[in-house]
């Protein structure tokens, strides 16, 4: 038996199986924790709506922008095709965005659902007063 402390990020559905997308927070990665080999959770359930878990946000950098990108406290990231995965465990979301508008489209939002419609919601905001000002 294996013991985990993770946090949870998304899961993640296959054509015979589902998994628990989360942040090993022992090793410091992102891994796949299948459903059926979880045999019991302790802590402090966290409810959540919609499938989102609003802990972490995961978002992508693309572009030659990837490369100049510091890691904040809290914060993961791996390479994958090209474009730089990063995972922010611990900044408050209105920081963690208003820092990530710097990349313009380079930057998307990945998951939680709710956390990447809130980034869109600043973008179409910020836009409109752009077209109004």
């Amino acid at each position: 038996n294996k013991n985990y402390t993770i946090t949870p990020i998304s899961f993640r559905y296959y054509q015979d199986s589902a998994s628990i997308f989360a942040y090993d927070n022992k090793k410091n990665v992102n891994k796949n924790f299948a459903l059926d080999g979880i045999e019991e959770i302790k802590g402090t359930p966290i409810t959540s709506t919609g499938g989102d878990f609003g802990l972490s946000t995961t978002f992508k950098i693309t572009g030659r922008l990837k490369n100049n990108y510091i890691l904040k406290e809290g914060e993961i990231a791996m390479d994958s095709d090209g474009a730089l995965i990063v995972t922010n465990n611990k900044e408050d979301k209105t920081e963690l965005f208003n820092r990530l508008l710097k990349y313009g489209e380079y930057c998307e939002i990945l998951y939680p659902k709710s956390d990447r419609q809130k980034f869109l919601e600043l973008v179409e905001n910020l836009i409109a007063k752009i077209t109004l000002g």
